[in-house]
């Protein structure tokens, strides 16, 4: 009888780490609220208008390029930037911004110069990422309701908090994008910033000090306004314009002439404009070129070739440019 009841001991002891050690079916993942492009949609052609108290600016975007976004943002005090953004993977990150320079060249292929990620899916309340080495980002909600001036809308929120104790709220909108902006300083002030308009089929409207001379070599500057859309062919436009002259006044392209490649170089604040041997190399029309597109771009050196042989420098005096 003793050996018929030790299998049976047995048989329930092995079987008992077994019971014990069962898993726990996982959770199932929380349902997402939906999509990076969703909540910050790719809207070429469009000027996004912000307001805040004493602010107001716009945001435009200038180039797509694969999965990588040119941005342009105008402040109303003047100020300029440009910043590169990438969707990639189910994320939004910031991976190129300079709060003081206007690229009017596509800059989509630099090198980082500081990652931040803005958007992480899944999305969902309680999502948490890393946004960088000096903040951390936290959905607490993703179906908020808030007024602004361009409408009401759920949003999903995106809190970030800095270690210097800095607070930043972003609300998206489904297929709007962006359409608040809060920040709460380490001194407790908070600055709110809301959607005004949206204005689609829009162009980016941006200015052209254009430098022409007479007969006599007498310099005069003329500033026109040109219609920049998404991804615009800006060499083109340029050339367009640079062959028009107002009357008494010499073109600073001929007819024949058509430009070849525009090359900025940052890390030189130079750039390099390479026309066809069309070009009439009069040292008037040479130097009022390169201080028509010095400005433009933003640098201080203009060198002016010919079909790849270089045939002058035109320095661009900051008072200039």
């Amino acid at each position: 009888m003793t050996k018929r009841i030790i299998p049976i001991v047995l048989a329930a002891a092995l079987a008992l780490p077994a019971a014990c050690t069962r898993e726990t079916p996982a959770p199932s993942p929380p349902e997402s609220a939906g999509t990076v492009i969703e909540y910050a949609p790719i809207r070429e052609n469009t000027l996004y208008e912000y307001e805040g108290e004493n602010i107001s600016f716009s945001i435009y975007t200038t180039i797509v390029n694969g999965s990588r976004v040119q941005r342009r943002t105008d402040v109303s005090n003047g100020t300029v930037s440009t910043e590169v953004l990438q969707y990639e993977d189910g994320a939004l990150k910031l991976i190129y911004g300079d709060p003081l320079v206007n690229f009017y060249e596509d800059i989509t292929g630099f090198e980082s110069n500081g990652e931040m990620l803005l958007l992480q899916e899944p999305l969902y309340p309680g999502a948490m990422w890393e946004a960088d080495i000096n903040s951390v980002s936290l959905v607490p909600y993703v179906d908020e309701p808030i007024e602004t001036p361009y409408g009401n809308f759920e949003t999903l929120i995106v809190a970030t908090n800095y270690t210097d104790g800095r607070i930043q709220k972003i609300y998206y909108a489904k297929g709007v994008g962006v359409v608040r902006m809060s920040y709460l300083q380490s001194d407790e002030t908070e600055i709110v910033i809301n959607l005004k308009n949206i204005v689609e089929d829009a162009p980016l409207e941006v200015s052209l000090n254009v430098y022409t001379a007479d007969a006599s070599a007498s310099v005069e500057a003329e500033t026109r306004s040109l219609s920049l859309g998404t991804n615009a062919d800006l060499k083109k436009i340029l050339e367009t314009e640079l062959k028009i002259a107002p009357e008494g006044r010499l073109p600073l392209l001929t007819a024949n002439t058509s430009i070849n490649s525009i090359t900025v170089d940052r890390s030189e604040n130079a750039l390099t404009l390479d026309l066809n041997q069309a070009f009439d190399d009069g040292s008037a029309s040479a130097e009022c070129l390169g201080k028509t597109l010095g400005e433009f771009y933003g640098v201080s050196r203009v060198i002016i070739s010919v079909a790849g042989a270089e045939l002058t420098t035109v320095t661009v005096t900051p008072n200039e440019g």
